[in-house]
């Protein structure tokens, strides 16, 4: 059978553009089982809980619960077993459990093409005062200056100088922000982790890439769970 050259050059950017993808795939493939790995023992030397989105569980939404189906060893190439194990490759995992007697959730998000860890620690219950503190940069002054909303002072200059406290129950956060105790941890809460964000169930954080260390992690939860004391009333 004869090729005709004309038909491989108008099919060669397809094949290309296919051996890329299909590299870039299976690189990716590979790289988030290693972060898995690493991951899952991360959560055990910590105490925590390891899991896994299932990619293929919409699928079973509002359908009724199916016997478990057996395939037999001599029943052929399993493709939907294949595809599968492929997709669960790719499913998001997520990190979860007590620490230091505070609930905490460790999880990755994407935005613009950037993967986050987040990381978050809950309070033993809500604060009920509509707090919202975060590192005072140049949106919130915008938004004090717009608005004409002032921020909760702390009677401490460098904190002041440091975070934007803000809520709805104003006299509750003055009472909680005037303790000492409360602006030592704060302090050196942010001093560490300006990116934290604290509202009424607890701390936000999060780090501009996948973070897979276990040093960086116990570092984190134990400055968390640290300050999450000092809002305790």
């Amino acid at each position: 059978m004869k090729i005709d050259p004309g038909m491989i050059n108008d099919l060669f950017p397809f094949l290309l553009f296919s051996v890329i993808f299909t590299v870039a795939l299976v690189g990716s493939y590979f790289s988030l089982k290693k972060q898995k790995e690493k991951m899952r023992d991360i959560a055990l030397k910590l105490g925590l809980e390891f899991s896994e989105t299932d990619p293929l569980s919409f699928m079973g939404q509002g359908k009724p619960v199916r016997p478990i189906y057996h395939r037999p060893r001599d029943a052929g190439f399993d493709l939907q077993g294949l595809v599968k194990k492929v997709a669960a490759g790719f499913s998001p995992w997520r990190v979860a459990g007590k620490y230091h007697g505070y609930q905490v959730i460790i999880r990755t998000e994407k935005k613009d093409k950037k993967s986050f860890t987040v990381v978050q620690l809950l309070f033993s219950q809500s604060l009920g005062m509509g707090l919202n503190i975060a590192a005072g940069n140049l949106l919130s002054k915008m938004g004090k200056n717009i608005f004409g909303k002032q921020p909760v002072g702390t009677g401490n200059p460098e904190l002041d100088g440091k975070v934007y406290i803000s809520g709805q129950d104003e006299m509750k956060i003055k009472y909680l922000v005037k303790r000492s105790e409360f602006q030592q941890a704060l302090l050196s809460l942010y001093n560490k982790y300006p990116g934290i964000r604290v509202d009424d169930q607890g701390f936000t954080y999060k780090e501009k890439k996948v973070l897979t260390d276990l040093a960086a992690y116990q570092k984190l939860l134990d400055s968390l769970s640290g300050a999450a004391k000092a809002f305790a009333q």
